[in-house]
């Protein structure tokens, strides 16, 4: 039964870390063991952390693991999918490495008793769900340590993951164990969500003005720019120099496709089933594979070569080869009908085998050789010289962050790993990508800073010309304040401008809403205010906004008490995984790492 529970388990979530051991101890079983300090293992290193070894085959197949996962959900690996498990896998195998030997460090240990009692008595959720172990559709624990009594049932694999995480979870208790969250954290949180005005506002968009933003003095934009200067600060970044391999098709592929889409349709004449070699085959949308999926469709949406061949084919009768840019059809039109109300619209219903251009797995290798072949000219010059010699193009990108896209390159993790985590002159070795292999060469790496005012001109002097604008928009705003209190409605204000945009909110709580967002300079002075007119502008990120508090509506105090004890631990369980998160953070900060991946190719 274990066999069969394990094949069907889950990764379960504690902690990343947690469920990122569970997951070792569940694929491979209790014979897992940590890399020892010193040379490499028998199996090769991928990493260290503070001297201990992290091995290659550990990360492969927590990797191996991990897509296997995804593809079990039916959930496509794409290379952004491929490139984020392997980072995390490394990622969780560097954490739980330092959470083991910070627990060591402290001397956190676990007896035979508390494992014991933790298996028998703390079942893992995958455990929990398997109908195995449910009565009436809830989890029994006697069938669940029924189970674990009997003689036929092997605990050791189980027993050494408990063995394994159980100090990690005393190691989370210790730190966490400061957080205390007070009658009063817990009252301000409801508040903020649940204290509620009906207003009515009317807008002066700022967009409504027009500013010369070329003529601003420069001057005043160094003016700004100084009083402004922390909000220019730049994250670390990092330029990379690089060359790309793509994975083409060549016109051997191409023909090849020909070849093969001319034998299938000499097949399908000769009597083979048709639709078997779509379903077997063809790269078509489904509603255009025929059999009872296929949908009626208008010639007339039909792409441009298929468009000049569909509407003269007979039902029934096979087309010959058909070529676009994209790839080859072979198509059958199952039935065809013209539909009046559509003014004589011609629609089908088609069974299309669709072959794209792609490269074949020959070309796929070759383009992965010459890769590897460019990096071993590479090997520690730079790359304008193999390059040349190669006949390949060096590019740069713009410099970037460690999250995000890359100038040219748009989603590549990996590349961004390696330029973060490796000196600047460092090449990197051929990283696969979708559509190509890359090889980067760490071309600069700038620290936190504070760009020089040239190099955030265009931005200031834009902030300039916004922060005219919203004063443009307050001065008008200020106008219409007198005017409503003169005793004129806003709707009779709003009435008279079309530009002024007027609306009444119901219920606008602390958190903001679609109309004023969450901009604090406008949210709060509503809720620091009373019943009516507010005596002033509130000059927002789109303009200024003259509001009257129309209802105020406070948070229910008997609602709130009813659902205190749960709030509470909303809260706690929040700022218990930000403290953790932030001291793994620090004790990461403070390990020797040494990622070896990037080592080898």
């Amino acid at each position: 039964m274990f066999d069969e529970l394990r094949r069907s388990s889950k990764i379960f979530m504690w902690f990343m870390v947690v469920a990122f051991v569970g997951l070792i101890f569940l694929a491979w079983g209790a014979d897992f063991q940590v890399g020892k300090k010193g040379g490499p293992t028998r199996t090769g290193e991928i990493g260290r952390v503070n001297g201990e070894s992290i091995s290659a085959q550990q990360y492969q197949q927590v990797v191996d693991n991990s897509l296997a996962s995804f593809e079990q959900a039916g959930q496509p690996v794409s290379e952004q999918t491929a490139a984020m498990v392997r980072t995390q896998a490394w990622e969780n195998l560097v954490q739980q490495t330092l959470l083991r030997q910070q627990a060591d460090k402290m001397g956190i240990s676990i007896s035979d008793r508390e494992v014991a009692d933790a298996v028998l008595n703390q079942p893992l959720p995958e455990f929990r769900q398997h109908p195995a172990f449910q009565t009436n559709g809830q989890f029994d624990l006697s069938k669940y340590q029924a189970t674990l009594r009997s003689p036929s049932f092997d605990t050791r694999s189980l027993e050494a993951q408990y063995r394994y995480t159980l100090p990690l979870q005393k190691l989370q208790q210790r730190v966490i164990g400061t957080v205390v969250v007070s009658d009063d954290d817990v009252w301000e949180d409801y508040r903020m969500r649940n204290d509620k005005m009906k207003v009515e506002y009317l807008l002066v968009n700022s967009g409504n003005y027009q500013i010369d933003a070329a003529g601003i003095p420069d001057d005043r934009l160094q003016s700004y720019y100084q009083e402004h200067r922390q909000s220019y600060e730049l994250p670390p970044q990092a330029m990379v120099q690089y060359v790309l391999f793509p994975k083409k098709y060549t016109a051997d592929d191409s023909l090849a496709t020909y070849d093969l889409m001319s034998s299938l349709r000499e097949d399908a004449l000769a009597g083979d089933d048709f639709l078997s070699q779509i379903t077997d085959m063809s790269e078509a949308p489904a509603t255009q594979r025929g059999g009872e999926n296929a949908a009626w469709i208008s010639v007339n949406s039909l792409s441009p070569a298929l468009r000049q061949v569909v509407p003269n084919l007979e039902p029934g009768t096979l087309s010959d080869v058909i070529v676009e840019p994209r790839g080859f059809h072979l198509v059958r039109v199952e039935e065809k009908k013209v539909d009046e109300a559509a003014g004589g619209d011609v629609q089908v219903r088609l069974a299309d085998l669709f072959m794209s251009l792609k490269p074949s797995s020959g070309t796929l290798t070759e383009v992965a050789n010459r890769a590897r072949t460019f990096r071993e000219d590479v090997g520690g010059g730079d790359l304008a010289t193999a390059a040349e010699q190669n006949d390949v193009v060096v590019k740069e990108t713009q410099p970037f962050q460690e999250q995000g896209l890359i100038s040219g390159l748009g989603l590549a993790a990996e590349v961004q790993e390696f330029a973060f985590s490796h000196p600047v002159g460092a090449v990197s070795p051929p990283i696969e990508r979708g559509d190509s292999w890359v090889i980067a060469r760490v071309k600069e790496r700038r620290d936190r800073r504070i760009p020089d005012f040239a190099e955030v001109q265009a931005r200031v002097r834009n902030e300039v010309a916004d922060a005219d604008r919203r004063a443009l928009a307050q001065a008008e705003a200020a106008k219409l304040l007198a005017r409503l209190r003169g005793g004129e409605s806003m709707e009779a204000v709003a009435a008279s401008d079309p530009a002024v945009q007027h609306k009444t909110i119901d219920e606008l709580t602390r958190t903001g809403t679609r109309d004023f967002g969450s901009d604090p300079d406008v949210v709060g002075p509503i809720f620091a205010h009373d019943v009516g007119l507010i005596d002033q502008p509130l000059v927002g990120r789109t303009g200024a906004y003259l509001v009257d508090v129309l209802e105020k509506k406070p948070a229910d105090r008997a609602t709130f008490d009813a659902q205190k004890a749960q709030l509470r631990e909303g809260i706690r369980q929040q700022r218990e995984n930000q403290l953790f998160a932030a001291w793994i953070e620090n004790l990461r900060d403070r390990a020797d790492i040494t990622d070896f991946r990037s080592g080898a190719f």
